[in-house]
């Protein structure tokens, strides 16, 4: 089964970069982003739950606020995506 790591320390084109591996020791950028719909987006964390990984993330909403959002993660045709 082909693991998927988000890369939160770089970001292309102002989204999430994720990497994939099948042995979890030589991994390999997957083509694309997720999350293009918030380029703002910091911080992310995964969780996951009853079969669901869900993304949580914060935007910066204003000075000194934030906004957390959610997406859920799926593994379409080999490539993480967010619904």
């Amino acid at each position: 089964m082909a693991r998927q790591l988000l890369d939160g320390r770089r970001r292309l084109g102002r989204a999430w970069p994720s990497n994939r591996s099948d042995d979890a020791l030589t991994w390999a950028r997957q083509p694309g982003t997720i999350l293009r719909d918030d380029p703002r987006a910091h911080h992310a964390d995964v969780l996951v739950r009853d079969g669901r990984a869900l993304l949580y993330y914060f935007t910066p909403t204003g000075e000194r606020t934030s906004a957390v959002g959610v997406a859920e993660l799926d593994l379409r045709d080999g490539r993480l995506t967010t619904s």
